[in-house]
């Protein structure tokens, strides 16, 4: 086959390429835009307050509840973020923003909706 066939090939095959990596470079981007604005939330209550927080990027929760679709759809960057970055150990460093929330109450009527 002469190499004037192959060309084609091989520039569809660099377009693809160059469209998937700007698709992975938006996702991520987004994701970091989300994780920079993100805060500890509660994630276990008690009587006498909040038991234990988790990372949560901005808008994955919203009035204490959080929405699973953005979970599911950044999950490997929302793993990878709270195992290097956003750990457990972090929540009363001072590094990160926490909600802590003054009525308990409504934290337990949002998760029983």
């Amino acid at each position: 086959m002469p190499a004037h066939v192959m060309r084609p090939r091989r520039s569809r095959l660099a377009m693809i390429l160059a469209a998937l990596a700007a698709l992975l470079t938006a996702y991520v981007a987004s994701y970091c835009s989300l994780s920079a604005g993100g805060r500890y939330e509660p994630l276990v209550i008690g009587t006498n307050g909040v038991k234990a927080y988790d990372w949560a990027p901005r808008r994955f929760v919203h009035k204490y509840r959080w929405r699973m679709g953005l979970v599911k759809f950044y999950l490997p960057l929302y793993l990878i973020d709270r195992r290097i970055w956003h750990r457990q150990s972090d929540v009363h460093s001072g590094k990160y923003p926490v909600h802590r929330p003054e009525d308990l109450g409504e934290v337990a009527r949002a998760w029983r909706r």
